[in-house]
């Protein structure tokens, strides 16, 4: 069972009670975009001031998206579990400390291990504001509520690489982390003041401990291999073992998850062919976003000589389209359907890909922004798409699985993504720095990628939902 609130005790209204609610979790989830989008304008620097190797440069980025990817089902699980204040409060406390700890490490190594512990907070942080926004606002208000949850904290998807690149340029990369510490102290105080505390169930289900081990670990496997592979070799022995170990997991993870009765993850809604080709263009989606974010960023500056703040506002171009193409893209497909509109912003991301492909030579920002605007247009529609046709497959009561899997399929792509798009762009050893053809394959991969897209865009409902 689900522990429930207890009323809040706050002296003041309803309506400012919510607001504050609204205002703490758009907050946290403010912190998690930044650590997606605007870490992306600090790797070159990174990658310079710590003379580090270019796997090591992207596991910067690969261990929070790795941990948040392999656990960020659970975080949803253990908010019903034990409570949604208690699990918020665990996960901004682990975020923050993190964030902490980035901001002081002294090397490579502790960088990465203190982002993995960041991507641990992110994990509980995440699902669990969600469900609390959902929980403080009746079904009336509840829709409009989520949606300015998640305009509010989406305008940081904009402003991280460009705030990001102002910190990097006139401070140091590693304000980029100290900067989570107050806010996570500010939302801090907020949720001890105004979230109520949960009352403990009389009855308490367990955890899948099994389901989340075997997926976590097969994740790990696999992005290992394709992370290390350039440097290993491609067919060395601790490769093969691993990708080897990646597929025995895999499959102890399904049977394990079709034999449990209360499964990390329900299975079975995947026999839906409609739906689960919708989760396979969520997860395209993020291989191509993280390729973005993460690439552009690191090409603008080693290729184009752009100081951090410039790529960070380029990226910002690319991002910027979001806030309107979201709101104009559900619209569309509620009017026309979910395939044409797929299918014409796939397409259109196959251009954005192509365009940095053949313009990378040039080296040249006025070249690179036309392609990431077009991405900015392009990409989050076909999210919209995908995401609308995937929740109008399923029932109320599977619903909060669907979302589940989902969210899952879009954080596990993006750990793919930063591991295969970092293999085509660095595909030798790590003695060499980034080179201009290396940056011109790893676009043309997200070129094949957004191709995928498209075609999977014609599996989707040609109708709108009755």
């Amino acid at each position: 069972m689900t522990a429930q609130p207890t009323a809040p005790r706050t002296g003041i209204s309803e309506r400012a009670h919510r607001r504050w609610v609204l205002a703490a979790m758009s907050g946290a989830l403010a912190m998690t975009f930044i650590d997606e989008t605007g870490v992306g304008v600090a790797l070159a620097v990174i990658h310079r001031e710590l003379h580090t190797s270019r796997a090591g440069t992207h596991w910067v980025m690969n261990a929070y998206m790795l941990t948040l990817a392999a656990l960020v089902a659970a975080g949803g699980r253990l908010s019903d579990l034990y409570g949604r204040r208690r699990t918020f409060a665990a996960g901004l406390t682990v975020f923050g400390l993190g964030s902490l700890l980035c901001a002081t490490a002294p090397g490579l190594t502790w960088l990465i291990t203190w982002r993995a512990v960041q991507g641990c907070g992110a994990a509980l942080l995440i699902p669990t504001a969600l469900a609390i926004v959902s929980q403080t606002f009746p079904p009336a208000e509840r829709g409009r509520a989520v949606g300015a949850y998640i305009g509010a904290a989406s305008v940081f998807y904009v402003i991280g690489p460009v705030l990001t690149g102002a910190l990097v340029d006139q401070i140091s990369w590693r304000a980029v982390f100290w900067i989570n510490v107050p806010i996570a102290c500010a939302v801090g105080v907020i949720v001890a003041a105004v979230i109520p505390r949960d009352i403990r169930s009389p009855r308490r289900e367990r955890l899948d401990l099994p389901g989340l081990a075997t997926s976590a670990a097969g994740l790990a496997a696999l992005v290992i291999a394709l992370m290390q592979g350039p440097s290993w070799g491609w067919s060395s022995l601790p490769t093969v073992l691993l990708y080897v170990a990646a597929v025995v997991l895999s499959a102890a993870f399904t049977l394990t998850e079709l034999r449990r009765p209360a499964p990390l993850f329900n299975l079975a809604i995947l026999r839906d062919t409609v739906f689960a080709g919708a989760v396979a263009m969520v997860f395209l989606v993020y291989v191509v976003y993280l390729g973005l974010i993460v690439f552009a960023p690191l090409f603008l500056q080693h290729e184009a000589g752009l100081r951090p703040l410039m790529a960070g506002l380029a990226l910002a171009v690319a991002l910027g389209p979001i806030i309107a193409v979201a709101p104009l893209t559900g619209r569309v497909v509620d009017r026309a359907g979910p395939r044409r509109p797929a299918l014409i912003t796939g397409l259109t991301a196959i251009a954005a890909f192509s365009w940095l492909a053949i313009a990378a030579p040039a080296r040249s920002l006025p070249w690179t922004v036309p392609a990431l605007l077009l991405y900015g247009i392009s990409v989050p529609a076909v999210y919209n798409c995908a995401v609308t046709a995937a929740q109008n497959r399923v029932t109320d009561e599977q619903r909060g699985q669907a979302s589940g899997i989902i969210t899952s399929a879009a954080q596990t792509g993006a750990t793919i993504g930063v591991a295969v798009i970092g293999a085509v762009v660095a595909p030798v050893s790590d003695s060499a720095d980034y080179t201009t053809t290396g940056f011109q394959a790893g676009f043309t991969t997200c070129a094949g990628f957004s191709a995928l897209l498209a075609l999977l865009a014609l599996a989707l409902p040609r109708t709108p939902s009755p």
